[in-house]
């Protein structure tokens, strides 16, 4: 996963990444820790990411798999 993909989809909500954190439901520091890329996002933040960005398959896929 090219984890600058859901940091620039952050940034371009201007959201912290306590804000992301809030969203998907975990700590700040795990957040930070699946953004940096150490850890990976489960398959329910992914689709938290997903409904609550109102992403389309393509844009969520570029995010998650590119």
């Amino acid at each position: 996963m090219k984890n600058i993909n859901i940091k620039m989809l952050r940034i371009k909500e201007n959201l912290t990444q306590e804000d992301m954190a809030r969203e998907i439901g975990c700590s700040k520091v795990s957040y930070i820790q699946k953004e940096k890329g150490r850890v990976d996002f489960t398959k329910d933040e992914m689709k938290r990411i997903k409904e609550n960005f109102d992403l389309t398959l393509s844009e969520f896929w570029e995010i998650f798999f590119e």
